[in-house]
Order: C-alpha cells, then sequence, then structure tokens
C-alpha cells in the first residue's frame, strides 16, 4: 500500500462490501448484521493479489456469524489504482 493510503484503502473495501451486501449508502455494515463498530471494517489478516485484483478474506465470526460462512470476494485493480503501489497492480 503506498505510504498514508491504509485508511483509503480501508474505505474502499467498506465500500466495496456494502455494494456486494446491498447495504444502502445512509446505513453501516453494524446496522447490516455484521460484528464491527458502525463501518469500522479492518484489512483482514487474509488477503493475497489475483489477476483480478485483491483478493479479501474474513474467517468464520471475524465479521459476521457462522451462518455467513467465509466472507471473500476481490476488489477490482481500478478501484485500487493510486493505493496500491503501482508495481503491485497485475492487471494488462
Amino acid at each position: 500500500v503506498e505510504d498514508g493510503k491504509i485508511s483509503t484503502l480501508k474505505d474502499v473495501n467498506v465500500a466495496y462490501l456494502k455494494k456486494l451486501r446491498n447495504v444502502s449508502a445512509d446505513s453501516t455494515l453494524e446496522d447490516a448484521g455484521l460484528f464491527v463498530k458502525g463501518d469500522d471494517l479492518p484489512i483482514p489478516s487474509s488477503f493475497a493479489l489475483t489477476q483480478k485484483g485483491l483478493l479479501i478474506s474474513y474467517n468464520y465470526y471475524e465479521i459476521a456469524p457462522y451462518v455467513d460462512g467465509v466472507i471473500a470476494y476481490t476488489i477490482p485493480f481500478d478501484l485500487l489504482k493510486g493505493i496500491l503501489k503501482a508495481d503491485y497492480i497485475l492487471e494488462k
């Protein structure tokens, strides 16, 4: 991550997860039933770079009930430009 961009990465992560879970802009992830305060979603310890983007993965109970399973999704590189160091952008 570029210097000083971790906060921006967290914001992108929150926005992307809200989109995936159909959470409205005026609601928080906590309102949607996740185990976070408001929209304070931590960057997980499990992540990877793929050809499509940054794969984010939260384990059981890390941010949601067991019934939600492992929550995994890929944030596309076009949303990460200026956040990830250019050397790590794998798209062609």
